[in-house]
């Protein structure tokens, strides 16, 4: 990644990833940061490959859920 756009796509994708699980897990933060910066221009490749990124998500709030209800 370029290091001057690193906390731009950082940023968005806290904001996706909360907006998505209600959390802010970290290794969700970073992939989704990643394919931020490798799909920067193609919009139907990027949205491909976010929904690629929803089974990780959904087993995200899963997770957290179950956390909470120990």
């Amino acid at each position: 990644m370029d290091d001057s756009l690193l906390p731009f796509y950082i940023e968005r994708a806290q904001k996706y990833v909360k907006k998505a699980t209600g959390g802010q897990d970290e290794w969700l933060i970073i992939m989704v940061a990643g394919i931020f910066y490798e799909y920067r221009v193609s919009e139907d490749e990027l949205s491909k490959a976010l929904e690629a990124m929803t089974p990780f998500i959904i087993q995200e709030v899963f997770d957290d859920a179950e956390t909470t209800d120990e």
